[in-house]
């Protein structure tokens, strides 16, 4: 994955290629697998007992996206109009993430497993188990290993591209070895904690406080730090991770919407703040 990443984007984007249709018929013959053992009505009449609550479970479907979404300008810069992105988006995140995460939902109602690798064995699917591990963890793993290298230049651009994505790269495969995957439905609520006060701050730089500096001929003007962003994104994040450990009640109900709206009023009145010195 990290030799991938050093060869550059064309590399990933063979990856993707090749994997792609896979992913598709694995997907078809999963839900068709599911429909063929029971039927769609009785799949959805199946009472489950709830184990975590609403909210818990839209962090938890954030915090599986919210990285694709925060890397997404990484991947979109390379198509010719910005019309792409609006496309990329919406093919992805509302068509194809609903296909596949409904799919798996429908087998997983059927067998009662949360165990998505346990399902597609028992589904007689282990070909497909195999391909999907494989080509899928190294198509997206590559992806978060580009980006955290385009990220980390960003900051400071004297760092060597190829050790740097040595190091991350080394820095992943000790992550990989603390076996997430045993804690993967809080694992993804702690990122959705983390990451999602980033759109507060995105949202609010973008459409409020500086709409004119997000073209392409103003990116070399623009400040290397963004303290108010950095203060707002802490204070959004500690809140979100507050109300997940218990120690503060959500205001919505729903961890993510709380974490963007108190880093977005916050990065707000940080910036007003900063503008009103600068021009006394």
């Amino acid at each position: 994955m990290t030799v991938t990443t050093i060869v550059g984007f064309k590399a990933i984007n063979i990856l993707a290629t090749l994997l792609v249709p896979i992913l598709a018929v694995v997907t078809f013959l999963f839900a068709k697998s599911a429909l063929s053992t029971q039927g769609f009505t009785e799949i959805l009449a199946i009472e489950r007992e709830a184990t975590i609550t609403t909210g818990q479970g839209i962090s938890a479907i954030v915090g599986a996206i919210i990285i694709g979404a925060i890397i997404l300008p990484d991947i979109t810069r390379f198509v010719r109009h910005w019309t792409g992105a609006i496309y990329t988006s919406i093919i992805a995140y509302i068509i194809v993430q609903l296909a596949v995460m409904g799919s798996a939902a429908l087998a997983g109602a059927v067998s009662g497993s949360t165990d998505i690798l346990g399902i597609m064995l028992d589904l007689n699917l282990g070909i497909g188990a195999f391909l999907i591990v494989i080509g899928s963890s190294w198509v997206l793993n590559s992806l978060n290993l580009y980006s955290a290298i385009l990220g980390t230049k960003a900051t400071f651009p004297k760092l060597n591209s190829t050790w740097l994505a040595i190091g991350l790269g080394a820095a992943g495969v000790i992550a990989a070895l603390m076996n997430l995957l045993d804690n993967f439905i809080p694992f993804l609520i702690f990122l959705s904690d983390i990451f999602i006060p980033v759109a507060g701050v995105i949202i609010i730089d973008a459409l409020l406080m500086r709409r004119s500096d997000y073209h392409i001929e103003t990116l070399t003007g623009n400040r290397s730090f963004n303290w108010p962003g950095l203060m707002a994104w802490a204070i959004g994040a500690g809140f979100a991770l507050m109300i997940s450990n218990g120690v503060i009640p959500s205001p919505t109900g729903i961890t993510s919407i709380d974490a963007i709206i108190l880093a977005g009023l916050v990065y707000m009145a940080l910036s007003w703040g900063v503008q009103k010195r600068q021009s006394i």
